[in-house]
Order: C-alpha cells, then sequence, then structure tokens
C-alpha cells in the first residue's frame, strides 16, 4: 500500500485509524476535519445517500478554527447531517 498524502500534521496517514474513525463516521452521519487539509480551516461535512445508501453529495461547514472550533463539532454536524437527510429525502 502506498503512503496516505499528509497535508498537515493532523491528516489521517495510519490506514487502520482511518478506517476505525470511517466506522465512526458513519455511525454519527457526519465527519470532522480538525486542519486536515489546512491548518486553520475546520469543518464537519455529511452525506447526501441515495437509495442504495451510497454518497451523491456532501453537505459541509467550514471555516476558520476560532467560528467553527472542536467545541461545535456536535452541533454543526447534527445540522448537516439532518440537511443531508432532507436533501436525500427530497430527491428519493
Amino acid at each position: 500500500n502506498s503512503p496516505l498524502a499528509e497535508f498537515t500534521e493532523t491528516t489521517r496517514t495510519d490506514r487502520d485509524a482511518l478506517r476505525r474513525e470511517l466506522a465512526d463516521i458513519r455511525d454519527q452521519g457526519y465527519s470532522v476535519s480538525v486542519g486536515e487539509l489546512e491548518p486553520h480551516v475546520y469543518g464537519v461535512a455529511a452525506p447526501v445517500l441515495d437509495a442504495r445508501r451510497r454518497p451523491v453529495a456532501i453537505v459541509s461547514i467550514w471555516g476558520p478554527e476560532d467560528r467553527v472550533p472542536e467545541s461545535r463539532f456536535p452541533e454543526l454536524g447534527a445540522l448537516a447531517r439532518t440537511a443531508a437527510e432532507e436533501i436525500a429525502a427530497a430527491t428519493a
């Protein structure tokens, strides 16, 4: 396996850790990023799933860490997940 690209110090590069994180993401319905692509950009994202439960789009909320701090991830993640579910229902 080729190594995973590292963009910042918080980018997930360990495949096993990433697999565990993906399982958590499936359970909670959204993912989080703590500066993983750009150091001071934080965010949450939720997939819009089709009838076969495959992702077709993403609802995301991103911003500088002072406006989208980790402490807001549960609140913002729930909003993104709800919006993604509403989009999926409207397009079914």
